[in-house]
């Protein structure tokens, strides 16, 4: 989030860039940003510590238009080590359910992903760091996007 970076990228493809930062624990936060107002939202080890990850995804899609692109990087084995790194952090224990956590591999990511409807494409891959990157397309199809609650919450 380089402000020079984004200079830079926006000069380079000659578009406009919105850095924001989200607080996705907080749904007014959230309620303030017109819903399908990005053509793509980058997210980076946020989904890992919240307590409810589907809502969280519904969230995120909500917020992308048709056709547009949600970048999720998220680890996929957690160390050990990490719960004395993050554990002074209240959402690293949020969830009432540690085996809930953690998406313990890619293909759970994808079904995920894939289970909240509206992402007509998901692609992933796993980096040597244990990372996985999702890469999910929301829909263009008008008959799934009817049927979702940002669609019907408009009417």
């Amino acid at each position: 989030s380089d402000p020079i970076q984004l200079a830079n990228v926006q000069q380079t493809f000659n578009t406009h860039i919105n850095n924001q930062t989200i607080n996705l624990y907080d749904s007014k936060t959230l309620e303030k940003i017109p819903i399908e107002s990005f053509d793509t939202i980058f997210s980076t080890n946020q989904l890992l510590v919240n307590q409810d990850v589907i809502n969280c995804l519904i969230a995120l899609r909500r917020l992308i238009v048709p056709n547009g692109l949600l970048l999720l990087l998220e680890l996929v084995h957690i160390p050990l080590y990490f719960d004395l790194i993050f554990g002074f952090i209240d959402q690293w224990w949020s969830s009432s359910d540690d085996s809930n956590r953690t998406l313990n591999n890619i293909q759970q990511w994808t079904t995920l992903v894939e289970q909240i409807e509206g992402f007509s494409i998901t692609e992933s891959t796993i980096n040597q760091n244990e990372s996985t990157f999702i890469i999910s397309q929301k829909t263009t199809s008008n008959e799934i996007l009817q049927t979702l609650d940002e669609r019907i919450n408009q009417t």
